[in-house]
């Protein structure tokens, strides 16, 4: 399915939202503070359930508001409307499917899967093994049907494991979570190893096409040592993670390690470097996605230029032009389009969008 139109009111500087989208390209401009990367926000939130800028709900309305309203329409074989509302006295964004309460927000969000590129939100070879771990099963979300399933029952029995230590409850009550662990936890270590089996040799064109050189390695570490069994990892932690009050092994730890040439990626690459392959590593995601499902998802680009050089810029925006999936790029000005856009043109500025083309 592809975005449509984007509707919204007292959205953090808009008062009254509306674009209605191209299928393929859309390319937002505007001076800095003009409202482009709160568009972008604005997909985040209904793809995602969450903003990419801010825990704080309060400042997502309106200076003056307390609340706000977005809504995509979405098209495809069937048409689908989604809605979503937060007010100061609600405790969590509010989603609505065809005018419905959204009960449960895992069963919405495969019909929006959003992906943004940004180095600086998602720094996957200098960032936090959370980071990573978020990026491997944001991908299996919408590629597995098993592991949402999965992944919440290992959640739920690794909460009521940490709660048991911290209570001092005794080794038995602790058993019974080990148990669900360990079910649940060996199919999303599986899962993960050979998600990332596929999508290694979809990475090597994309660090390609971008200038990045040296031999890429992404090992998968299960978040326990290899030597043991997950059970015997856990059994052995007992003690160490009753006086820590929490779980210190197993897929909630888990990390992927990215070398070049053998050595470590973050201790070897400058920024520049950096941003270009973590570019590379999230464009080979989505053409996972859509090889895996035959969905075109969403992608969100926020001012690139700033990011890279022209040459390397020129590069991304060639990959990105032939990327499988709906682009939304924010720039300063148009004439940084690198080629001309085919799409749709939109101009930002004090909270008012206009479409050029």
């Amino acid at each position: 399915m592809s975005l449509h139109a984007l509707k919204g009111r007292d959205f953090r500087l808009f008062t009254s939202l509306q674009m209605e989208c191209h299928p393929e390209v859309n390319l937002i401009i505007g001076p800095n503070g003009s409202g482009k990367t709160s568009l972008l926000e604005a997909i985040y939130l209904l793809g995602r359930g969450k903003s990419f800028r801010t825990a704080r709900r309060q400042s997502l309305w309106r200076r003056g508001c307390d609340r706000f309203s977005l809504q995509a329409l979405l098209s495809g074989a069937f048409d689908r409307q989604i809605g979503l509302t937060l007010n100061a006295s609600a405790a969590s964004l509010s989603f609505r499917l065809q005018g419905e309460p959204v009960k449960v927000l895992s069963e919405l969000l495969p019909l929006l899967p959003v992906q943004l590129l940004d180095p600086r939100t998602t720094p996957l070879v200098s960032g936090s093994p959370a980071d990573r771990r978020r990026f491997l099963d944001w991908g299996l979300f919408h590629v597995e049907p098993r592991f949402h399933a999965h992944w919440r029952t290992y959640q739920r029995a690794l909460d009521q494991r940490n709660a048991a230590l911290r209570a001092g409850s005794p080794p038995l009550m602790l058993v019974a979570w080990e148990q669900a662990m360990i079910e649940h936890g060996l199919v999303l270590n599986e899962l993960r190893s050979t998600y990332i089996e596929h999508l290694l040799p979809l990475i090597r064109p994309c660090l390609d096409k971008l200038d990045c050189s040296g031999e890429l390695e992404c090992r998968y570490q299960p978040g326990w040592p290899r030597e043991k069994s997950l059970e015997e990892a856990l059994v052995s932690s007992r003690s160490r993670d009753r006086a820590q009050g929490f779980s210190s092994i197993g897929p909630h730890r888990a990390d992927l390690l990215i070398r070049v040439d053998g050595h470590a990626a973050f201790q070897q690459m400058s920024r520049g470097e950096e941003k270009r392959w973590t570019y590379a590593l999230l464009m080979a995601q989505v053409i996972h996605l859509h090889q895996t499902t035959g969905q075109k998802p969403i992608v969100l680009v926020d001012d690139p230029v700033s990011e890279l050089d022209e040459s390397h810029w020129l590069r991304l925006s060639e990959l990105l032009g032939e990327l499988p999936a709906q682009r939304f790029v924010t720039l300063i000005d148009a004439a940084q389009a690198r080629p001309p856009v085919h799409g749709a043109l939109f101009h930002v500025e004090q909270g008012i969008v206009s479409r050029m083309l």
